[in-house]
């Protein structure tokens, strides 16, 4: 019985069948249901399906597969791959409304085909997602997000913070920090001044092992342990084993600001004594 006129049931059930040279250009369009079946093709040595029209050849040397071997990989021969979506044309690689890659090494690798361009990797790595740059020989991390959220750019610490930058950060405009009445509570005028600013050792230093790209070089600034003892409160400790000191330099304005109202207020005051004084003396 020929396999055209064959039963649905009887196509169905064959995983794989085999086929002389009368298959090689028949086509599969009836019986209905034949759309999928696997064939292999004696003559041609070689696998063909069914796409509900023809048979085609799963593999071949030229575009007449579906699939061409190259050496010991395989291609898709229009160079296109949907998953789970039937608008790939051009595309590459087309997905609906999931993309999911497991496995201990799991990667997505963006590279790109021209000369002087490298390739990308986004890659899950133990508990975090990493961004990596180079080339078919070796990759840099550039980015990596932790679990919690905390994005560390520039280093591969891990990031105690929400956002860890290693290195300087520039930008056209003023940063804003929030500072709208109607969201504090509690509010009450500063006590650290002039007293305080005075206690402040500023100091110049080196890192110890400059390991980032901003740490290396002279550095000017403040010991968050001893200005932990004088205004507490723009000194942070991280989470990490080291529980590693951070000292927010912008929350010191605050304090500067009052030091130099504290300053104006004392040599107002001379003045005044300075001015009675002449007045005195008849100047």
């Amino acid at each position: 019985m020929p396999l055209l006129n064959a039963p649905a049931r009887l196509v169905a059930a064959l995983a794989v069948l085999t086929f002389g040279p009368a298959l090689a250009h028949a086509a599969c369009s009836n019986p209905t249901g034949d759309e999928g079946t696997q064939v292999y093709n004696s003559t041609f040595k070689v696998m063909q399906f069914c796409n509900g029209t023809d048979w085609v050849s799963m593999a071949g040397t030229n575009a007449s597969g579906a699939w061409a071997p190259s050496g010991t990989a395989l291609y898709f021969n229009d160079g296109h791959v949907g998953i789970g979506t039937t608008d790939n044309a051009g595309k590459g690689i087309s997905y609906g409304k999931l993309l999911a890659i497991s496995g201990n090494d799991s990667a997505l690798v963006l590279k790109s085909t021209y000369s002087t361009g490298s390739t990308w990797v986004v890659q899950s790595y133990n508990g975090y997602l990493a961004f990596l740059n180079g080339n078919d020989a070796a990759n840099t991390e550039r980015m990596r997000v932790d679990a919690s959220g905390n994005v560390g750019i520039g280093t591969t610490s891990t990031a105690s913070y929400k956002l860890h930058v290693n290195g300087s950060v520039a930008g056209v405009g003023a940063y804003n920090a929030l500072s709208d009445a109607r969201h504090k509570t509690k509010v009450q005028d500063l006590s650290y001044g002039l007293a305080d600013v005075m206690k402040l050792r500023p100091v110049t230093y080196d890192w110890k092992n400059p390991k980032e790209d901003g740490q290396h070089g002279r550095k000017v600034g403040l010991i968050a342990q001893e200005v932990e003892k004088i205004v507490p409160e723009v000194v942070s400790t991280a989470s990490d084993p080291s529980q590693t000191k951070s000292l927010a330099y912008g929350e010191l304005v605050p304090v500067l600001i009052h030091a130099v109202q504290e300053l104006k207020a004392a040599n107002d005051a001379q003045q005044e004594e300075i001015n009675a004084l002449k007045k005195i003396l008849g100047q």
